[in-house]
């Protein structure tokens, strides 16, 4: 017995044809439409892309390690407590956003005097905004991203995030053993 098409399949691939011409007659009777529709979107789009100002972004990389290893040692292996360890990460993923770090940035770098900044009501709350802070997954490593129209200022702002990062993290270790 030979397959044989349905009488049914031949009809709906029929319609679909009868479908796709009407659609292509209509196109061709309104092209002048389609081509202005076309155009006016294209330069529209163009127009938009040359007045837009540019946004750059600036990283910097920052290596977080712990104060203490907190290591279990039995007959040669280490164990680490990796619940600790992502708490921990996580702690100083939220610092690193910290209101009180971000205006020491901004007292540094006299943000609010910055022409992006200037007309904010909260300039803390403007440049964080600007900031992201991305985990290097599987590693102590984090990225802090830093948008800006100015190249410049935006590695400025990074730089200086991680740098007073930094310095409050062997401040507030320096205070503790001092203690």
């Amino acid at each position: 017995m030979e397959n044989q098409p349905l009488a049914g399949d031949n009809l709906v691939a029929q319609e679909d044809s009868v479908n796709l011409r009407h659609y292509w007659h209509v196109i061709l009777e309104r092209r002048w439409l389609v081509i202005t529709a076309f155009i006016s979107i294209f330069v529209l789009s163009l127009i938009y892309l040359f007045k837009a100002t540019p946004i750059y972004q600036a990283s910097a990389r920052l290596q977080i390690d712990r104060e203490q290893e907190n290591l279990l040692r039995v007959e040669g292996i280490s164990f680490t407590a990796s619940q600790e360890e992502t708490t921990y990460l996580q702690t100083q993923y939220k610092n690193l956003k910290s209101r009180s770090l971000i205006e020491s940035v901004v007292s540094k770098l006299k943000l609010d005097k910055d022409e992006r900044y200037a007309k904010k009501v909260d300039v803390v709350r403007a440049v964080a905004d600007d900031i992201t802070i991305v985990p290097i997954r599987l590693s102590r490593l984090v990225d802090v991203l830093v948008e800006h129209p100015n190249a410049k200022k935006a590695a400025e702002i990074a730089n200086t995030l991680v740098e007073t990062f930094r310095d409050q993290n062997v401040d507030r270790k320096t205070k503790s053993s001092l203690s």
